[in-house]
């Protein structure tokens, strides 16, 4: 829905039903604001948060913004109701400003970092840093790192990169918004795979915060041998509404809707996004990640024009390099401990980085 604005009114029935469908609850009511660009429409938000404060004290916030349009006022806001923010930046400033431009084509670096200074100068928490990039300017470790040395000022307290996956957003100006990945793609980034197991493995032996949420999970999954057939939210305990009033079972919209806010929730159409995909899709069963990669994004699959129940070869690509890279730094890690060990190196108590195992439970 490019460059449309929700009314309140859809806003408002949205809320109504969501506390409706959870008034025998007693866990918190999550609202997020997602794009576009939220902020362009700041005025609705803060009547939904006046809104819901009048409703409910279980209703907490989320914003995911590119924090260009952040001042400090609407920063302080942001403080008062205790928002969670995601804050979108893609790296230092040459990479960021490759995609991330005004119309006059001119870089929006400085006007995110503008905006990120605004927010933690208000106590906002910065809940996440995220980075996107395209098969063209891949460039992880040179993200990572930049994204921890923010984390290490202050700012973020997870990290996560995401690929490029969306086909129908608008051009920029100058730079076009990046191709979609192919699984071509995907496969000339294992040695920058390397590269992130090998920085992220070094900062946690020297004790060092080490965060990459598209990793860390496999690792988890990994070290506790726990099987994740679907990790996806989407229909199950997550709901988004369009501002044409649309409900959608997931946050991108697209084709996955599932009701209105007139009708309400189709469970017809909703029971879809309610399968577990290991049992749809025989490929999965033979898989060598299966159980552990968490299941495809059935979105995606709509996207590319699969069934809802087949993957898309390219995201099992990703996870499937995502899990290479969590084993390589328990690989590294386990590697250090036994040179530690042989060694006779005494660990200091209490202090992680000095011991890679206990370094895990940073993650």
């Amino acid at each position: 829905m490019t460059g449309q604005d929700m009314t309140f009114d859809i806003a408002r029935q949205a809320i109504d039903g969501f506390i409706d469908l959870t008034k025998f609850g007693d866990k918190p009511i999550r609202i997020g604001f997602f794009g576009g660009e939220p902020l362009e429409n700041f005025e609705l938000i803060r009547e939904v948060v006046l809104y819901c404060r009048k409703l409910s004290p279980r209703i907490t916030f989320r914003l995911s913004t590119n924090c260009v349009s952040v001042t400090s006022e609407i920063a302080q806001f942001l403080f008062e109701n205790k928002f969670a923010v995601l804050c979108s930046i893609d790296g230092p400033r040459v990479i960021h400003n490759q995609y991330r431009v005004y119309k006059d084509g001119s870089g929006s670096f400085d006007d995110t970092i503008s905006g990120m200074m605004h927010l933690r100068s208000s106590g906002v928490r910065i809940s996440v840093l995220r980075a996107t990039f395209g098969p063209d300017n891949s460039h992880l470790v040179e993200r990572l790192k930049y994204l921890h040395v923010l984390h290490d000022m202050g700012y973020g307290s997870k990290i996560d990169m995401q690929p490029y996956v969306d086909s129908d957003l608008p051009s920029r100006s100058k730079n076009s918004w990046p191709r979609k990945f192919t699984i071509e793609d995907v496969e000339k980034l294992k040695p920058e795979a390397e590269g992130v197991a090998e920085f992220l493995a070094r900062r946690m032996i020297e004790g060092k915060h080490a965060r990459f949420h598209g990793v860390r999970i496999f690792i988890h999954r990994l070290r506790g041998m726990k099987f994740a057939f679907n990790e996806c939210a989407v229909g199950r305990w997550s709901a988004n509404v369009g501002v044409d009033g649309n409900i959608y079972a997931c946050f991108r919209g697209g084709n996955s809707d599932i009701g209105n806010m007139s009708d309400g929730i189709d469970e017809v159409k909703r029971e879809e996004w309610l399968k577990t995909t290991y049992t749809a899709n025989m490929a999965c069963l033979d898989c060598e990640v299966f159980g552990i990669c968490g299941g495809h994004c059935r979105y995606q699959s709509l996207k590319v024009g699969k069934n809802i129940d087949e993957p898309d070869p390219v995201g099992c690509a990703f996870r499937k390099l995502w899990i290479a890279t969590a084993r390589e730094i328990i690989r590294r890690m386990a590697n250090e401990h036994k040179k530690r060990v042989q060694g006779n190196i005494e660990y200091v108590s209490g202090g992680k980085g000095n011991n890679p195992e206990k370094a895990f439970s940073d993650w």
